[in-house]
């Protein structure tokens, strides 16, 4: 398995979060904003890395079969990047210019979207999973297989194991976790809007972070901002 960093395990506290919310099914609103979307080239990648992530984890609080599903909901990825690109349109907004432009608040999710590992000795009968889902090898590290889709992992992972009717033993397959990073997006979904919790943390953060700002903002979905507040240790320089 590959090295990595992360600090968080919002999986968890979203799967009691859907519990909470009794596994409710979603509600779609109209994705026609009266105020036009227009994005520099750049910020359309950036948002396009982490649409799938935050509309997965938001669909997921409201619905925990997600979890159980590879592929990423389109709808929700959809909401969460018209979110983002309104909030980041929002120029002069001096909360939208912390977390965007001094901070550069990103969400890259608990595990990796597109790596998943494999015992050394992977079975056969995986290969038609790995092909399925566009997975192929790893050259930088052993045993680590990447697709170029943004895939649940989990579920991925989970099918693989399940295929192998504990034929191996063991579990041949897991995800690629992250610990250590500090920052994260947060998204909820509301019938004509989306609040979207933006998380800075500093200090320590392998340890969880002795330091954490947050800032919430409620994006309609035609395209108004409204600046919710601030919450957590002052800001740091």
């Amino acid at each position: 398995m590959s090295p990595k960093i992360f600090d968080r395990s919002i999986l968890s506290a979203l799967a009691v979060c859907a519990l909470l919310w009794g596994g409710c099914s979603h509600s779609v609103t109209s994705l026609n904003p009266a105020k036009p979307l227009i994005l520099p080239d750049s910020v359309k990648t950036l948002l396009n890395g982490e649409a799938p992530i935050i509309g997965f984890y938001a669909a997921l609080a409201q619905d925990s079969s997600y979890l159980d599903s590879i592929p990423l909901p389109q709808w929700a990825e959809t909401r969460a990047y018209q979110a983002l690109g309104f909030l980041w349109q929002n120029h002069g907004m001096p909360e939208r210019d912390t977390v965007f432009d001094i901070y550069q608040i990103q969400e890259i999710g608990d595990n990796d979207f597109h790596t998943i590992g494999l015992c050394d000795d992977t079975p056969v009968g995986v290969q038609v999973v790995l092909n399925k889902y566009e997975f192929t090898a790893d050259t930088n590290f052993q045993g680590d297989y990447k697709t170029p889709l943004f895939l649940n992992t989990i579920a991925v992972v989970a099918a693989i194991n399940d295929s192998l009717n504990n034929s191996v033993g063991f579990s041949c397959a897991q995800t690629d976790s992250y610990v250590g990073v500090a920052d994260f997006i947060q998204a909820i979904f509301e019938q004509t809007a989306v609040v979207l919790n933006c998380s800075h943390g500093w200090n320590d953060c392998f340890s969880g972070c002795l330091g954490r700002r947050n800032w919430s903002f409620r994006v309609f979905d035609s395209g108004v901002v409204n600046f919710l507040g601030a919450s957590g240790d002052p800001p740091p320089n």
